[in-house]
């Protein structure tokens, strides 16, 4: 196998890294998507049946868990990030060794039309799902002391 071939194969097997990467971001996503909905529904039916009857020290004890995934899932999408950044730097380097240079020319062309990159928006989604959380213990916390 000659240089440019080499090149080639490890050119193609980070592109597939890559790939399979996004795969997995795919998964945990969906898997905290399901946990947190999970225990939204066992609040709302706990709220439904009044078995929490504002108990602060189960409010207090509870609420923060899935506050607290929220923030390890927001930490995991970071550090997918950084792992993408990582694979695309090693791409662009062996794409400098090609004559065809495809990532460098996608990239171009998202940045001439002002991209908005995707873990940006991801990073959003454990706030947002962190929120109903956050505003039920405050709710439930005021609640107590009124």
């Amino acid at each position: 196998m000659n240089e440019k071939e080499e090149i080639l194969e490890l050119y193609k097997l980070h592109s597939n890294f890559a790939q399979d990467i996004t795969k997995i971001r795919q998964q945990i996503h969906k898997f905290y998507i399901s946990l947190l909905s999970l225990i939204m529904t066992f609040v709302t039916f706990l709220e439904i049946k009044n078995l929490l009857l504002n108990n602060i020290l189960i409010i207090c004890f509870f609420c923060p868990i899935p506050i607290l995934i929220c923030f390890f899932w927001y930490m995991n999408i970071d550090s997918y990030k950084k792992l993408n950044i990582a694979k695309f730097k090693m791409l662009n380097k062996l794409e400098n060794k090609l004559t065809l240079k495809p990532y460098k020319i996608e990239l171009c062309y998202l940045i001439q039309n002002k991209y908005l990159e995707l873990t940006y928006i991801e990073q959003k989604i454990p706030i947002i799902f962190s929120l109903p959380f956050l505003f039920y213990m405050i709710f439930k916390i005021c609640n107590y002391f009124n």
